[in-house]
């Protein structure tokens, strides 16, 4: 039996969107949907971090080298088996941006201009924060989500194949607007919330003070002088959404 070609991307589609509601992230103990194996994680963000570090200055300043690896070595030695595959990387890059990364498999960069405002216990933090990207696999997660509405696309062009140029364009573009709106933003920003809860989890434990969370999203805010635009069209929630929901972790695990 011969199956239309429409037909037969969206039975895939429903498929995959089963995957992701049977499979499941361990580490943020949810659901998820990834298609991308650790080993290629670690391949891909190796790959990357070539690049990145490519174009950049990367310090070689002792005082600030000895600080992330102290930091970094204690938030690595509180993971446990979160991430076994991981190959863990953490360079300090010479610039003025109030900025950290991590890419998948164990690649953690922080910015000169960050990392000299923050004390050793908001360097926890953050770096705690990166590393629980990669710990929740956030990037292979939002590469499989790609994937899906790449796919939903396809879906969807074939079915309006017999409709004219430009209502084929309204529609894909409605479409393109909606999936990055209603689903790779909000998941962005979750990802965010995640990686901070997490991410406070290993610093505590790694026995750095939890309130650190709090100072550095503070700082932050006074340098952007407030809490920023509508979070709707923006990949990271405003940075008092962050205060108020690590201000509740802090209190729950305090508690327990």
């Amino acid at each position: 039996m011969k199956i239309k070609k429409g037909f037969a991307v969206a039975l895939i589609f429903s498929l995959l969107f089963t995957a992701c509601i049977s499979f499941r992230n361990e580490v943020a103990d949810r659901g998820s949907f990834n298609v991308i194996s650790q080993a290629q994680e670690v391949e891909m963000g190796s790959e990357a971090y070539k690049e990145v570090l490519a174009k950049s200055t990367v310090s070689k300043n002792p005082t600030d080298l000895a600080r992330v690896e102290a930091v970094s070595k204690r938030l690595i030695k509180v993971i446990g088996d979160d991430m076994p595959q991981a190959d863990w990387q953490f360079t300090v890059i010479e610039s003025k941006d109030i900025n950290a990364f991590a890419l998948p498999g164990g690649k953690v960069a922080i910015y000169t201009g960050l990392l000299h405002i923050i004390n050793d216990d908001e360097l926890a933090y953050v770096l705690g924060h990166e590393i629980a990207h990669v710990t929740c696999h956030h990037g292979s997660e939002r590469l499989s989500q790609q994937i899906l509405i790449q796919l939903g696309a396809v879906a969807l062009q074939s079915v309006l194949k017999t409709k004219s140029p430009k209502t084929t364009n309204a529609f894909l573009a409605a479409y393109g607007i909606g999936t990055q709106v209603g689903v790779s933003l909000p998941f962005s920003r979750k990802n965010e919330l995640e990686a901070d809860k997490i991410g406070l989890r290993y610093a505590v434990r790694a026995g750095y003070k939890a309130e650190a969370a709090i100072t550095t999203l503070q700082k932050f805010e006074a340098l952007k002088g407030g809490a920023g635009g509508p979070e709707l069209f923006s990949t990271h929630p405003n940075d008092s959404s962050r205060i108020e929901a690590l201000e509740k972790e802090i209190a729950e695990l305090k508690n327990n």
